[in-house]
């Protein structure tokens, strides 16, 4: 006899798991912390036209951003900044995904579209 089975590797989103230990938490706190503190500096730094040095700190703040959602997900957190959009950590972005995917091929690009979609993860 023969049994034919499926198995999830990633269970969905609205799946309910065990709540976050404290220290879990205490990471996602930090983290967001210092991603708003990042996504604040190249909103300045964009608005008085200083775009390298706000194309830096959004750098930054999209791997702060990949490793709360990693957390929160309880997914690796990624090391680099490329890795943010591996799966399934890519998922998770939502429709920020595109924004973030094309801010990281072509860093020359404009900026507040991508810091206005960031926003929203605060």
């Amino acid at each position: 006899m023969r049994i034919r089975a499926t198995r999830h590797l990633h269970p969905d989103a609205g799946v309910a798991s065990a709540p976050l230990s404290d220290e879990e938490r205490s990471r996602i706190t930090s983290r967001r912390d210092s991603f708003k503190r990042k996504l604040k500096m190249a909103r300045l730094l964009a608005g008085e036209d200083l775009l390298d040095e706000a194309r830096d700190a959004l750098r930054e703040a999209i791997l702060l951003a990949g490793r709360v959602i990693a957390v929160e997900a309880r997914l690796p957190e990624p090391e680099k900044l490329e890795e943010v959009l591996f799966s399934p950590l890519a998922a998770r972005w939502g429709d920020r995904r595109l924004l973030v995917r094309g801010f990281l091929e072509n860093s020359t690009g404009e900026v507040e579209p991508l810091l206005r979609a960031l926003q929203s993860l605060q």
